[in-house]
């Protein structure tokens, strides 16, 4: 069993060409040109020292960070429970909008909303 060292080239019979990047009794990561990281039971994997260079590696650009969100802006809330006249819950037509009569002075026409002294 070989034991290679970190930045060691190699080569293996299906990945092609690569660079040691961990080593030990039990693991041999390798950085492959052409196939990425790879992981290989030490004592098990086959291994050639290579001759060839390493490729340069493309500079990876960092993302752009986001920019701040903006804070929100409550927008205005519009009461539209004001009829035309100003009068509230009450339409022209003489009839709340619950669907009752209305005589304009907030009672029943019906005599509904109050018992009358005459019925105790």
């Amino acid at each position: 069993m070989v034991l290679y060292n970190v930045g060691d080239r190699v080569a293996q019979p299906q990945y092609g060409t690569g660079t040691v990047t961990a080593a030990n009794e039990y693991h041999t990561t390798i950085e492959f040109d052409e196939h990425g990281p790879r992981t290989f039971v030490t004592s098990k994997v086959k291994l050639e020292a290579s001759a060839t260079p390493a490729p340069a590696k493309a500079v990876k650009k960092s993302r752009k960070k986001a920019a701040p969100k903006k804070a929100a802006v409550a927008e205005p809330v519009i009461d539209d429970t004001l009829s035309a006249d100003g009068d509230e819950g009450h339409s022209d037509d003489g009839h709340s909008d619950d669907g009752h009569a209305d005589d304009g002075e907030g009672h029943d026409e019906l005599g509904l909303d109050e018992i009358s002294a005459s019925d105790e």
